[in-house]
Order: C-alpha cells, then structure tokens, then sequence
C-alpha cells in the first residue's frame, strides 16, 4: 500500500487499530432506519453509565465534577473527557477538550428507501476505536444488544396505536476481521464476536489492504473517476458552500489525527507535503447533494437534536489513484460531527461491471 509517486506518507496515521462489530435485528413496527442509530447511542449512554458509575444517583451525577473519571468504564468507553486521557496519549497540536469518543455507530438495512416495514431485517455496526476500547468490546457488544432490546414504541417516531413490549429484537453478533486468504487479506464476518475473548483489532492499514478497492481506469484524457456516496447525513462546515476533494481529504485526515493523536501511544502524523495539495487541489468534484432535514429527540437531554446534513453522491474526476488509500480509511471512521449518532458515514461506488 504504497501512494504513487510518493505523493504522501499516511502510514503512520493507518496504525490505529480498529475492530469491526455487526447486530443483527429485527422490527414488528415500520420505522425510519436514520432515526435509530442516534437512539441506539441514547440508550446506550443510559446503560454504560447505570453500569459503571459507583454512585446510585448515576442519573444526576456531572461527569466534568466527578473525582473518579480516570478510572471509570462509562467515561472511557461512552464520554471521555480531557482529564479522562492520560497525557502520552493527548499527542501533539491542539487536542479537544471533548475528545472523539472512541467508537462510531451505524444502521443498516438493505433496502434503499431507509424504511424498515414489519419483520424485516437491519444490522446495527460498531467501530471500536484503539486499543482501550477494544479490550473492552464484550461490555461494549453486551450494553448495545440491551440498548436496542430498551427500545420503546414511546422512543419511535413510527405510527402504532399498539403499545408493542419489544419493537426492536436483537438476534447475535458478527465479528468483521481481514482475514488472509490464498496469500491476500479479504473482509470476513464471524459469528464470535459477542463471546471473543481478548479480541485484538487490526491496523487501518490491514482493513485497507482487505478491502476490494476499485480498479481506477484511465481514458484518453488521462483522468479517472470517482464516485462517493455520502450513506448518512454529513455535518462539515468546510463543505457547506462548495465541496472540493481537497476539502474532503482533509475532512478525512482531520478525523483521523484526532482519533490517532488521543487513541494511539505515538505522536507521528505523517507527511502531507504541499504537492499533496496541489495535486488533490487538480482533481474536479460534480455533486448531487441535497440538505436533509432531520431532527431526533433525545429523551435524556430533553431537547431535539440536529441529524441532519448533506446526502447523496459526489464524483471525483483527476488522477485519483493515489489518494485511494486515504479515501478507503475514510470509509472506517466516517467524517464530520456526530459520527456516534450514525452520520458522516460514506462508502465508495463501484462501477456496474455490465
């Protein structure tokens, strides 16, 4: 996984080391698929906190007061904090004073219209992030399955009059891994995630390499094509009024520094030259984005809560190629704000080989 020409070094950000989790689920109650990943995150804050929080009054209790955050799960997990991060791993540059929190979140469902109907079947995907979280996937994966089987018909925005108990059922999880195969690493689902024991992630770089990435072919004009499609609403104020592939790229690495410079033990960010940018800057981008409006509510705040945020398609025309690699490990961790409720998740097109 070298970049052409040398173009840039993104090898150091790719040694974070991610792990991979599907759920499946099913619904008796037809439901906006957008409207659960952020629920989901909702109970699962509730849970991780009713947890391992030592004090009763959990429900009351301000994490930012708390004396006991360095060495609470709940804090770790769901909410760190900058006082929650040991100083070896606060990096260089500016780190936030609420850091990234060290997993995403996503649903999904198969169809295309994002309405799951009565007794159809959807997957709830986790990304754990570093390898703190990742020793303590079993809680993570147990606290997720709680949080979908909590779910309400009064947490809906879906039209029964029947109170239904259990609205949401979740059935077992799936462990996603690049795993070798005739000598090549290829993404493998294994049903054993919910029950691994001392579970190691993989390095961005090993998901890259597993992952079928599009052949890149180059017409007469010498420029190949792109085609991005943005899964969830995206929240980047960089892209608002015109996106460009620069910006996009940069999106990409903002999210990757961050998670790196709080959720890996070495401060090296790698090397982006000012001919990187030159080059991306060379790249044209077509859009077919429009704004969607999505509110949810959030019955543990007790206020909406924005969801929304650009959707559809964006092609990339230039020399792409070597930016591949940086544009793949975008699809793991997703861009913009929010990623824990499900948005700024994108994935790559591949071309129809008819």
């Amino acid at each position: 996984m070298t970049c052409k020409e040398k173009l840039y070094d993104p090898e150091p950000l790719f040694e974070l080391e991610l792990a991979r989790y599907r759920l499946s689920f099913s619904t008796k109650v037809t439901m906006d698929i957008k409207e659960l990943a952020p629920l989901i995150r909702s109970r699962l804050g509730y849970i991780l906190k009713e947890r391992f929080c030592p004090f009763h009054n959990f429900k009351t209790i301000i994490c930012k007061e708390c004396s006991k955050t360095s060495g609470c799960l709940y804090i770790k997990l769901f909410a760190p904090t900058l006082d929650s991060i040991e100083v070896q791993f606060q990096g260089k540059g500016r780190t936030h004073a609420t850091p990234p929190r060290p997993f995403c979140l996503d649903t999904l469902v198969e169809n295309s219209h994002g309405v799951m109907i009565d007794r159809e079947m959807g997957q709830v995907e986790l990304t754990l992030i570093g390898r703190d979280a990742i020793q303590y996937q079993r809680p993570m994966l147990e606290s997720i399955f709680h949080a979908v089987e909590s779910i309400r018909i009064s947490h809906l925005s879906c039209d029964s009059d029947i109170d239904i108990v259990n609205p949401v059922t979740p059935h077992f999880w799936e462990r996603i891994i690049p795993a070798a195969n005739n000598g090549a690493l290829q993404l493998e689902i294994r049903g054993e995630a919910f029950i691994a024991v001392n579970c190691k992630g993989h390095t961005i770089a090993e998901w890259i390499r597993a992952m079928p990435l599009p052949e890149i072919r180059t017409g007469n004009n010498s420029l190949s094509m792109l085609d991005i499609k943005f899964c969830t609403p995206v929240q980047l104020g960089r892209i608002q009024g015109r996106i460009t592939f620069t910006a996009f790229l940069q999106s990409v690495l903002s999210r990757l520094r961050d998670l790196k410079r709080i959720y890996h033990p070495d401060n090296d960010m790698g090397n982006f030259p000012k001919k990187f940018y030159e080059k991306s800057d060379l790249v044209a981008a077509f859009t077919n984005l429009k704004t969607i409006k999505l509110t949810w509510y959030s019955h543990a705040q007790k206020t909406k809560i924005n969801i929304g945020g650009l959707m559809g398609n964006v092609i990339f025309k230039g020399d792409i190629e070597p930016f591949l690699p940086l544009v793949a490990a975008g699809t793991l961790t997703g861009i913009g704000k929010k990623s824990v409720y499900g948005l700024g998740h994108f994935e790559i097109v591949y071309p129809s080989c008819e």
